[in-house]
């Protein structure tokens, strides 16, 4: 008996899968010698508890030392079957698919699953459904992995992923500011580096970059991927390591470095090329394409977008394609073939439906409104920059987008629509307003920070 006290901690657990799978219930066992409080502190493996307390709950079980000795052998092989379970499910996600991982897992006898694993079978289930694009289980599933999880400081990792996860699904929502949070409590939970974190790390401090970068907060992202670039031969990930080439090439875009641009996306097409990834391959060509626009190389700029449209087949999900459609229609509105322009927009629009990619759409509704405007068809210009508008007062954040469709919506209501034209114009100096007192505050920051440094 002082063997199974010392040993308690070990026994506790057991005890307590027996007594259920036996199908007592705690109170059951109460008597005068054994409160309901003393069942609780064996089965959670305490210490303190005394030998006569512990004889007497075995009793009650029709329990011997050697019988406890057979349980815990019994116990030890099932846990390592469910680790085997548990690795077999991991592995059958990328390899057989969710749908069929979720039906494995239907499949499993999760009545003798301690809380780490079933932590862990609800981070997988989050997954699955992430993989499905059914965000709203999704988010259910890997909440409920992050709450199961919480106690257990081992666990830290599958709560990265989780808040990982998590993120991706609101970036892809347009919920940037929360895509972040998330983010960054993915960064939290991993805490200090290890070698076993390092490559979740990498992947979390990547998807920042990207929503930093959405937020044109461009400054804070490169300075991401800078990291992320004197560590590249530590990053295994491919995914990881071509969203730094397709981001440098963004940003440098923006900066007007067209040069570094082109090589950092002509760079990443030859990596996406040979390794057969077909999205990021799509992305780095039609990011090339916006290079060569804003070089004004516009036989340039159509070879690339169509050649990326080559792919469309291949891109997952398929409203990624909305903004290359976008950028075609752009280019062809600068060449006057109105026409085509009109195809490849109305092409994005349909892309559009149902998906939550606001912001591309949103993109897609300016050009069509500028296309219209182009074309003398002010009042189906108007229809279109009105809705741009709609989408645009949605993002706090997006200040000096809402100015320019503001601006433009004006310009066509000036003669025709005056009512409008002065509900515009008030607007239009609402928002110079809070750019103006924006950039104060940019610039009192940046005071802020140089004299902290002196």
């Amino acid at each position: 008996m002082l063997e199974l006290k010392k040993n308690i901690t070990k026994f506790g657990d057991i005890l307590r899968k027996y007594r259920k799978k036996r199908g007592y219930r705690s109170n059951e066992l109460v008597d005068k010698g054994l409160s309901r409080s003393a069942i609780s502190r064996i089965e959670r493996g305490d210490p303190s508890v005394s030998p006569k307390k512990i004889e007497r709950y075995l009793s009650k079980l029709g329990l011997t030392i050697e019988d406890i000795k057979n349980l815990k052998s019994e116990v030890e092989v099932r846990q390592e079957e469910i680790k085997l379970e548990l690795f077999s499910i991991n592995s059958s996600i990328d390899h057989a698919g969710p749908n069929q991982t979720l039906r494995e897992i239907r499949r499993l006898d999760l009545s003798d699953y301690s809380k780490k694993a079933l932590a862990e079978i609800s981070y997988y289930k989050g997954k699955c459904y992430f993989l499905k694009k059914n965000y709203p289980k999704a988010v259910k599933h890997l909440l409920q992995a992050i709450e199961e999880s919480e106690e257990d400081q081992h666990l830290h990792l599958l709560r990265a992923m989780s808040y990982c996860y998590l993120g991706m699904i609101h970036y892809y929502q347009d919920d940037l500011k929360s895509a972040l949070e998330y983010n960054e409590q993915g960064l939290d939970a991993i805490g200090d580096s290890d070698d076993e974190s390092k490559e979740l790390k990498f992947m979390l401090i990547a998807n920042k970059a990207i929503y930093l970068e959405k937020l044109e907060k461009n400054d804070e992202a490169l300075s991401l991927l800078q990291y992320l670039w004197r560590n590249k031969g530590e990053i295994e990930t491919l995914k990881t390591r071509l969203h730094i080439y397709e981001l440098k090439s963004k940003i440098y875009l923006k900066f007007k470095e067209y040069k570094k641009a082109e090589n950092y996306a002509k760079a990443g097409i030859k990596i996406a090329q040979l390794n057969k990834e077909h999205s990021r391959a799509f992305d780095l060509w039609s990011i090339l394409g916006n290079i060569y626009f804003e070089m004004e190389k516009l036989n340039f700029a159509e070879r690339c977008f169509l050649t990326a449209l080559q792919m469309e087949g291949n891109v997952q999900p398929k409203s990624l394609l909305i903004n290359t459609y976008t950028q075609l229609g752009k280019l062809y509105m600068q060449l006057k073939k109105y026409s085509l322009s009109r195809e490849a927009l109305n092409k994005a629009i349909e892309l559009g439906k149902g998906s939550k990619n606001n912001l591309d759409i949103m993109k897609t509704l300016m050009t069509l409104g500028k296309l219209e405007m182009q074309t003398n068809n002010k009042f189906k210009a108007i229809e279109y920059l009105e809705d741009s508008l709609l989408i645009a007062e949605q993002h706090e954040e997006l200040i000096e987008t809402q100015r320019e469709i503001v601006h433009l919506l004006a310009k066509c209501c000036y003669k025709n629509e005056q009512k409008k034209f002065v509900m515009y114009m008030e607007k239009r100096i609402k928002l110079d307003e809070i750019l103006s007192k924006m950039k104060e505050e940019e610039i009192q920051s940046c005071l802020k920070n140089a004299y902290r440094l002196s």
